[in-house]
């Protein structure tokens, strides 16, 4: 199972400039998407590469490989991942086996959150569904250095959702 969701953001805004409200900050989010996803394609054709991540030194490295031979690499962070089985989405804050080089924007939602006093982004979503997920994760969008966000397959049936930040593009 693969489900993908990506974003490309020209310019971050800044956390004053976010909406203050969680129905709102969620709708600019997925209109984000929903927009950019696109970008992404037709760069490197992300929804139809053969995707791989590996762990270096304490960063997140991921590559897509495209059918017709162009790679897109970039430097990933952990958004948060969601369980089918246990119907829940779970912010990469709240896991602390990862280490917080590896989950910055994570940790910025949850300050962000705290702050606006966002019950939602303060804390693990059980009666998640896939799309609620997908949701949830597009907001890292909205935080400076997150110009993507990749949801895949993880242990089983779980999805990982990544974040990333500026992408290579070499073609064949």
């Amino acid at each position: 199972m693969r489900t993908l969701l990506a974003v490309l953001f020209a310019t971050p805004l800044a956390a004053e400039d976010l909406p203050a409200n969680f129905a709102d900050l969620q709708i600019a989010a997925v209109v984000q998407a929903v927009e950019e996803t696109q970008g992404h394609n037709d760069a490197f054709g992300m929804s139809t590469a053969k995707f791989s991540m590996g762990f270096d030194a304490g960063s997140l490295q991921l590559r897509w490989e495209s059918p017709s031979g162009r790679v897109a690499t970039a430097e990933g962070e952990i958004i948060g991942n969601f369980s089918p089985a246990g119907e829940a989405f779970v912010w990469a804050w709240g896991n602390e086996t990862i280490p917080d080089a590896l989950k910055p924007t994570a940790l910025a939602i949850k300050s962000y959150a705290e702050a606006r006093d966002l019950v939602e982004l303060q804390e693990a979503q059980p009666g998640a569904t896939l799309i609620y997920a997908e949701r949830l994760a597009a907001i890292a969008t909205l935080f400076p250095g997150v110009e993507g966000i990749y949801g895949t397959a993880w242990q089983g049936d779980q999805v990982i959702f990544l974040g990333f930040g500026p992408v290579e593009v070499t073609q064949p």
